[in-house]
């Protein structure tokens, strides 16, 4: 049923959703980790993200641009951690999530001023979406829960509280629809 009303709404879809992939061609032909302007670069290669990095209240690319400026070679380390694909993506979670909190720390002590670097589950799903389009799926926890609830998907259990556990269950459940999707001829 759901893929049906999705085929059906096809060409709305697509051209409510045609920038995200437009975003990440921008980005395969701007990014470049070892760019000697490293700051200027993850300016311009995340400018098209458009709302999957800043909307409403969400900061994620002004903050993510922000400490690429005042530390671009942190901000090197991290991408280069987080795109690690031998790394646990747990451990890559916490460092990326770690040192921007080292950051915004360091501004509190410089301004006097609470700051949120809004690097959350989601923005680091679509850093890694922009670089592995064919392996990672963008993470919308309320998108996530009305999916899930709709189809009747079942989370994997696990002792570990963390956030990533979410992700990794969305990222299963995108899988299953995926199949789907490829056996509807």
């Amino acid at each position: 049923f759901i893929i049906g009303k999705y085929k059906e709404n096809f060409a709305t879809v697509d051209k409510q959703e045609r920038y995200k992939w437009q975003a990440v061609a921008w980005y395969k032909q701007h990014w470049d980790l070892d760019a000697t302007d490293f700051a200027q670069m993850v300016t311009v290669a995340f400018e098209k993200a458009d709302n999957l990095l800043a909307s409403g209240m969400y900061y994620a690319y002004k903050m993510l641009t922000e400490f690429a400026n005042a530390d671009p070679e942190k901000v090197r380390e991290i991408f280069r951690t987080l795109y690690d694909e031998s790394i646990p993506f747990a451990d890559r979670y916490d460092t990326f999530r770690g040192e921007c909190d080292s950051y915004i720390k360091q501004l509190k002590a410089q301004t006097g001023k609470d700051y949120n670097h809004y690097q959350d589950l989601h923005a680091l799903s679509v850093y890694l979406f922009f670089e592995y389009p064919e392996k990672y799926f963008i993470y919308k926890s309320t998108m996530y829960t009305k999916m899930r609830e709709r189809i009747g998907f079942v989370e994997e259990k696990s002792n570990e509280k963390s956030i990533v556990r979410k992700y990794e269950n969305h990222a299963r459940m995108c899988e299953l629809i995926l199949e789907e999707i490829h056996d509807d001829t």
